[in-house]
């Protein structure tokens, strides 16, 4: 079976536009828009880490266009500061600047660009060396395929400036605009027991909220599941039933 995937960048990294004022729902009207302009009628929707309240917009706002959905590592609602519970001091440091002292993650978000767009090797080794890291992210991060793909990846989220992702943070700790127990789609929900970038403990709020959400749980692994599973993921949405509501 040929299998296209379709990665486009969200609004404020790569070459996509910032958009003032975007809502996480604005994306399920990007994702009908491409669909149509490729003629693409039914599809698959995945999003991995603050993708994944991106794929569960695309999911609620177009029922009738998503076969299934699935969440990666995903990111769940930000309602209150036990939210953060289990997250690594970065995150945490960068939410709360977001809720509370926005201006203030300006620049701090500014130079972690500068230091990416210089040296992105730099940036990702520093990381990868970090002891607070789960062991199984650090295994994932010392693989050379993984290392490549982020020497490409992390300089395109800053290529537009940093806006996209003071956005972003601020969208997160922001009310969603939906709710998950009125998603129709079925929604698979993959995630790793130590992750510290979006702790477990927000994937079963989540999964919970969600009719018929599966969790998915690996014991002894972090935030960086794709690579080892997604063979697995894909098997586990291309199985999913077309249904027509």
């Amino acid at each position: 079976m040929a299998i296209r995937v379709i990665a486009p960048d969200r609004p404020g990294a790569g070459l996509s536009s910032f958009q003032p004022g975007r809502r996480l729902t604005d994306w399920a009207g990007d994702i009908r828009e491409l669909a149509d302009s490729l003629g693409i009628e039914r599809f698959l929707v995945a999003g991995f880490s603050g993708g994944g309240p991106h794929a569960l917009a695309v999911a609620h706002g177009l029922p009738d266009r998503v076969i299934a959905a699935a969440s990666i590592s995903g990111a769940g609602p930000i309602d209150t500061p036990a939210d953060l519970a289990g997250m690594n001091r970065a995150n945490r440091l960068i939410f709360r600047l977001a809720r509370h002292a926005p201006g203030a993650l300006w620049p701090l978000a500014a130079q972690h660009a500068r230091r990416t767009n210089r040296d992105p090797a730099k940036v990702f080794d520093q990381a990868a060396r970090d002891k607070r890291l789960p062991e199984a992210d650090r295994a994932a991060m010392a693989t050379p395929r993984i290392r490549e793909l982020d020497m490409m990846a992390a300089p395109e989220a800053f290529r537009p400036g940093v806006r996209g992702f003071l956005h972003e943070a601020r969208m997160c700790v922001r009310p969603w605009g939906f709710d998950p127990a009125a998603i129709r789609p079925p929604v698979s929900i993959w995630h790793g027991r130590e992750d510290t970038n979006v702790p477990v403990a927000m994937a079963q709020r989540l999964a919970a909220q969600i009719p018929g959400g599966r969790l998915r749980v690996y014991p002894g692994e972090g935030h960086l599941i794709v690579p080892g599973h997604w063979a697995e993921i894909l098997a586990a949405l291309l199985s999913a039933e077309v249904r027509t509501w």
